[in-house]
């Protein structure tokens, strides 16, 4: 769906688009989660380690392709 292809030659169906959906997602399900369930995480530090975890598990996935 994305129109700008991240890396085509080493995942050619990741795009710069879906990147960022999955960011803003991640930071809206799972910085609510950390916020409201974990007890001293403030909302600034929920949407860090959110957007951390999501950058590393996407650079992990490009690394793992073939």
């Amino acid at each position: 769906m994305g129109r700008h292809k991240m890396a085509p030659r080493i995942s050619p169906n990741k795009s710069w688009e879906g990147a960022v959906a999955s960011v803003a997602a991640s930071v809206l399900v799972a910085g609510a989660y950390l916020w409201h369930f974990v007890p001293g995480v403030g909302v600034a530090q929920a949407v860090l380690l959110t957007v951390a975890a999501n950058a590393a598990g996407q650079l992990g996935d490009l690394t793992e392709s073939p």
